[in-house]
């Protein structure tokens, strides 16, 4: 449904922004103790080495400049929902420079206590 969707693209969106910004604060409201992440590119991580790179990122001087999604799917099965999007975002480094990083993500939310928690993720 549209407010399920629309939830569920706010959660993704605050998930993202607060790792790029280092917020740890928020990301603990948003990812439950207990998470697996990962990536083609690195092995799967838990949810302390998830926040040590989101202060690390935001520690290094970078910041993101754009994020954006596209092609999401939902499937939705009672308080779980499985999101599959291609994503793009920007940082810019200390330097000036920019980088852009395209991919794939496949996110799993839980609905707990009338809030999506993001425990899982892949990015490829």
């Amino acid at each position: 449904s549209d407010p399920v969707a629309s939830a569920l693209a706010s959660a993704r969106e605050a998930v993202w922004r607060a790792w790029f910004a280092g917020d740890t604060i928020a990301l603990s409201k948003l990812v439950p103790s207990v998470v697996a992440a990962g990536s083609g590119l690195q092995p799967w991580e838990s949810r302390a080495i998830t926040f040590q790179g989101a202060r690390a990122f935001a520690s290094s001087g970078a910041r993101l400049v754009d994020l954006r999604f596209d092609s999401t799917t939902i499937a939705l099965d009672g308080n779980v929902a499985i999101v599959r999007s291609r994503f793009a975002y920007t940082i810019e480094l200390p330097n000036h420079e920019r980088n852009t990083v395209t991919g794939r993500a496949t996110e799993i939310f839980v609905l707990e206590n009338e809030r999506w928690l993001n425990p899982f993720w892949y990015l490829q």
